[in-house]
């Protein structure tokens, strides 16, 4: 019975763990996604130092929260969202650099359980 009793205990400590951590991951993805909301926004109001503003301060919050990333992503999506941030700073006209940033909105919003509320709606920017 005390085998069974610790066994539960364990499974309960390692599950609350687990939610304690998706927790903090969507914490990143929401401010992530935010961070990108304002590059578009600002792209749709033709304010494209805001913008570079805005782009410069999401890619600083993507390198700091990289050790989150690596330990929830395999490499081949870490890699995907690599390419997006290089495919967005490439860009020189406004409606390509929203559409970058608007497919890395798209695959933000895939990595967590967030609400259809808080996704990004880039398309009707764009």
């Amino acid at each position: 019975m005390k085998k069974m009793a610790i066994s539960l205990l364990i499974l309960a400590v390692f599950w609350g763990g687990s939610l304690l951590w998706q927790n903090h991951v969507d914490e990143h993805v929401l401010s992530l996604s935010g961070k990108c909301q304002e590059v578009l926004d600002n792209i749709a109001l033709k304010e494209s130092d805001r913008a570079e503003d805005a782009m410069v301060e999401f890619h600083r919050m993507w390198k700091d929260s990289t050790d989150h990333w690596a330990m929830m992503m395999d490499h081949a999506t870490l890699a995907a969202i690599e390419e997006h941030f290089v495919l967005a700073q490439s860009y020189c006209a406004a409606e390509e650099f929203g559409l970058a940033y608007g497919e890395l909105a798209a695959l933000l919003n895939d990595l967590t359980g967030i609400p259809r509320l808080y996704r990004l709606e880039w398309k009707n920017i764009l």
